[in-house]
C-alpha cells in the first residue's frame, strides 16, 4: 500500500495529521520522528509551485559607476560558494552552475529597491538590466530610471548608506552537509527572479522554513537500521 501524499486543497496540517495515522507510516516507521520527516517529505509533493526565498549575502557589494552621461549600479547579487551568515539552523553556499537556468530560461528578472515591485530600478527584457556570470558570481548592471527613488538610492549609495544587494529565487536542487555545524546547504539549480538594492539583509521565517522543509526531506531518505537489524548488531552477528 503506498504512502499517503497531498490530496487537492488539503492544508499542510491536516495532511500531517492524516499522514501520521496512517497505518501503512505507523507499521513501516514507528518512531515517531521519523514518520513524522517522512512526512513531510510526503508534504512536498503537492502540486503548487515552490515557494520564494530570498537572500542577502554578506559578501555580495555594490557600487556606482559612470559613463560620462548616466550613472550606473553594478555589483554582485550573488557570489559563488560564499558561504552565508547563520540562517537560523544552517548556512548556505550558491553553486555556480545554480545561476545558468535563469539564463538558459531567459527568465524576465526585475531589479527593486528593498524587494518593492512599487521601486522598480530596471528590467532584463528592457536592457535595463544586464545579468553577467563570471569567476566571482552573478554581476549585475542596474540602468535606472530618473525618478525620486532612484536618486535617492543612488545618494544612499555615495554616502555609503547602501551597500547590499539580494536576490529572490525558488529553488529546484539543493544538497545539505549534516556533518558540520550548522547544517550547509548548497543551492545547485534554481531560478532568479529579482535582485534587489537593500538596506537590511533579510531572512524572513518563511525563507527558512522552505529551507528546514528540505533540510527534512534530506534527512528523510537516510535508512535507519530495522530493530532487528540493530539487534543483530548488538549481538555480534
Amino acid at each position: 500500500m503506498p504512502m499517503p501524499t497531498p490530496n487537492s486543497g488539503e492544508s499542510h496540517d491536516d495532511f500531517m495529521s492524516r499522514c501520521m495515522g496512517n497505518q501503512v507510516m505507523l507499521t513501516d516507521f514507528p518512531d515517531q520522528k521519523q514518520r513524522a520527516a517522512v512526512c513531510i517529505a510526503q508534504s512536498k509533493k503537492r502540486s503548487e509551485p515552490m515557494e520564494l526565498e530570498r537572500r542577502c549575502l554578506p559578501t555580495a557589494e555594490l557600487r556606482v559607476v559612470h559613463d560620462g552621461l548616466r550613472s550606473k549600479f553594478v555589483g554582485h547579487a550573488i557570489v559563488f560558494n560564499a558561504l552565508s551568515e547563520p540562517l537560523m539552523f544552517f548556512r548556505e553556499l550558491i553553486a555556480p552552475e545554480a545561476v545558468d537556468r535563469t539564463f538558459e530560461e531567459k527568465i524576465d528578472v526585475r531589479a527593486l529597491i528593498d524587494h518593492d515591485p512599487a521601486k522598480l530600478m530596471g528590467r532584463l527584457g528592457a536592457r535595463t538590466l544586464i545579468l553577467r556570470k563570471d569567476a566571482k558570481g552573478l554581476q549585475v548592471e542596474i540602468d535606472p530610471p530618473d525618478t525620486t527613488y532612484s536618486r535617492d538610492a543612488l545618494e544612499s549609495i555615495r554616502r555609503g548608506d547602501l551597500t547590499g544587494m539580494s536576490f529572490a529565487f525558488r529553488t529546484l536542487k539543493d544538497s545539505w552537509d549534516d556533518s558540520t555545524d550548522p547544517p550547509t546547504r548548497t543551492v545547485h539549480d534554481m531560478r532568479i527572479s529579482e535582485v534587489s538594492l537593500v538596506t537590511f539583509p533579510a531572512y524572513p521565517a518563511t525563507d527558512v522554513d522552505v529551507a528546514q522543509r528540505s533540510l527534512t526531506a534530506h534527512r528523510a531518505t537516510i535508512r535507519y537500521p530495522t530493530l532487528a537489524e540493530r539487534r543483530r548488531l548488538l549481538e555480534g552477528r
